[in-house]
């Protein structure tokens, strides 16, 4: 296409993409989640749609999906607010900018130089925040005091995001679009470079944000990848780290009065001496957001909790006990909160999402010189970063999951070409 050497139109995409990376920074009060991206997105759609092709049955599905949001809206919620509105009909229109642009514009979405900036970003702001909470405090919305108080408190910086979590999250996020770039690029890559470049996301996810359930979460999805592409090397590092954790923790044991205060590791002597009070514990409710937020609409009803006051005790079944809680229209997120707010109003998007998750489940990919299915660690990467945690409207998470879609739609349109 002309356009897509176009000086603007380029320009315009690489701004999108670059807001979607950076999805907390921005100047607008109490939001934590800026609308930078929506904005530059917005102005794609404006000037550019006219020369992208889009499949009248996606559109379709999104229209549906938005205007059954928006009859919830107008005749089931009993408290609307316009703000609340607006985050899921942002995720949605976020899930068509997406899925229209990505076949002309990937290199601007998934480019590894973008990825690496951004995580080098990350990490250099993040160990600075170290020593002064302070530095580039101005650039996100949150006080100041909170940059102080996670410090304080034994807990990770919070970098260019919300807080310390958040920034593990998109630790987690970038090394999942790494892997997808070089699916994407056809590259071929040793397996062992893989996963050193991943292993080295981790560690910066250990040590800057030092959020147990991102660091949880990265080190299974790096281990599910690790069993993709290296299944002989895997089993020989699970017995290696079986050995490891144990000496690991015979280690932790004799220094714990000394490094307790860390949150994380306060979080790991809790399971290892008490692991029914880890159900206490506040990141509970995060691990365990999909059941919960299903437990809730079982209270709020089939129509969805919407924008509820509503509070209840509510009560879940664990291996570990019962978890007590205080149930409210919102848990900690994810795009499961889709199903929570709007209930059977959410069925259309919430089918158009999961398709899309099993269209990623299909990729293949030879870039470690082999055939993998690929597609296992694109499916549970978009399960665990998008759909069990995150703002449902955060850029990158639906930046994933829809790139990872359309290249199974790409191999698919290549393998007929082939035949």
């Amino acid at each position: 296409m002309a356009m897509l050497n176009n000086k603007f139109a380029s320009c315009l995409v690489l701004f999108s993409a670059i807001f979607a990376y950076f999805p907390f920074v921005g100047f607008v009060p109490k939001m934590d989640l800026q609308p930078l991206f929506f904005l530059a997105a917005f102005l794609c759609v404006v000037f550019l749609i006219w020369y992208c092709k889009v499949g009248i049955s996606f559109v379709l599905a999104i229209l549906l999906g938005a205007g059954l949001v928006l009859s919830h809206f107008a005749f089931i919620e009993e408290a609307p607010e316009f703000k609340y509105l607006l985050t899921y009909l942002l995720a949605i229109f976020a899930i068509f900018f997406f899925y229209v642009f990505y076949p002309e514009y990937y290199g601007a979405f998934l480019n590894s130089k973008l990825i690496y900036f951004a995580f080098l970003i990350y990490a250099v702001v993040g160990v600075i925040q170290f020593f002064y909470p302070e530095f580039l405090a101005f650039a996100v919305t949150r006080s100041v005091d909170a940059a102080l108080s996670y410090s304080e408190t034994g807990r990770g910086v919070r970098s260019l995001t919300g807080e310390p979590s958040s920034l593990g999250k998109m630790f987690n996020l970038l090394n999942a679009l790494y892997v997808l770039s070089l699916v994407v690029q056809g590259k071929v890559l040793a397996p062992s470079r893989v996963l050193i470049i991943s292993f080295v996301f981790l560690v910066a996810n250990i040590v800057i944000a030092r959020s147990a359930y991102a660091a949880g979460i990265h080190f299974f999805l790096i281990s599910v990848l690790w069993l993709l592409i290296a299944r002989r090397s895997f089993f020989v590092f699970i017995i290696l780290a079986c050995l490891a954790f144990v000496i690991t923790a015979a280690a932790l044991i004799s220094i714990l009065n000394e490094i307790q205060d860390v949150r994380m590791v306060g979080l790991i002597f809790v399971l290892m001496n008490e692991p029914e009070m880890i159900l206490q514990q506040g990141a509970m409710r995060r691990v365990l957001n999909i059941p919960i937020s299903l437990n809730n609409l079982a209270f709020y009803g089939f129509n969805g909790a919407g924008n509820s006051p509503d509070v209840f005790n509510g009560r879940l079944w664990t291996p570990l006990g019962y978890l007590h809680y205080y149930g409210h229209s919102r848990n900690i997120g994810g795009f499961v909160e889709f199903i929570l707010k709007f209930g059977v109003f959410s069925i259309p998007i919430i089918l158009l999402y999961f398709m899309l998750l099993l269209k990623a489940l299909s990729v293949t990919s030879y870039f470690t010189g082999a055939k993998s299915r690929i597609g296992i660690y694109f499916l549970l990467s978009g399960l665990l970063l998008s759909f069990q945690d995150s703002s449902p409207a955060l850029p990158l998470a639906l930046l994933f999951v829809v790139g990872a879609a359309r290249v199974y739609d790409i191999q698919k349109s290549s393998n007929r070409i082939a035949a």
